[in-house]
């Protein structure tokens, strides 16, 4: 997977995803397997993503190595691999919940949202990531996704293991 950094400050959509991908230079990004220039486009996936908006049902970009013959999805760091939480509300939700605060904020905000998304999110927060973001010493407050990669090559709150990198347009 290769977690492709993405402005946080706008709203998310497919328009701007496809946006995002018209200005990738494909050569530039880096495979798991280190090598660069080796990638290709190699086909899409639906994801659906719970936007406060409405559902949306994503067309992900996949890309495949020519050296390895692995296959990568592109995804947006605004997004939590294997989530159909969006990250900005699984971090308010966190936020909340730390301070022993009610989600419904979040759940009136995204009506896709429910307490079952809710209990999920606190419980692998705690299973998984609140001892590691110690380790590290950051907090929820903090930007999360550059240094959950760089400490533990995952997106904040991704809990599978897939090998993960990132990668952000030069600027």
């Amino acid at each position: 997977m290769i977690t492709v950094l993405f402005p946080s400050d706008k709203p998310f959509s497919e328009k701007l995803y496809f946006a995002f991908l018209q200005l990738l230079n494909l050569f530039s990004v880096e495979c798991t397997c280190h090598k660069k220039g080796c990638l290709i486009f190699y086909g899409w996936y639906k994801r659906k993503v719970k936007l406060p908006s409405g559902p949306l049902l994503l067309s992900v970009q996949r890309v495949r190595c020519k050296e390895c013959g692995k296959t990568h999805a592109l995804l947006p760091s605004v997004l939590v691999p294997y989530s159909q939480v969006s990250l900005k509300d699984q971090l308010d939700i966190l936020i909340l919940a730390e301070d022993l605060q009610s989600p419904e904020t979040v759940m009136d905000r995204n009506p896709l949202i429910d307490e079952n998304n809710v209990k999920h999110i606190i419980r692998q927060y705690k299973k998984h990531w609140q001892e590691r973001l110690r380790s590290i010493g950051l907090t929820l407050s903090d930007d999360l996704v550059i240094p959950c990669m760089a400490a533990f090559s995952r997106q904040f709150m991704q809990i599978h293991r897939t090998p993960n990198i990132l990668f952000a347009l030069p600027t």
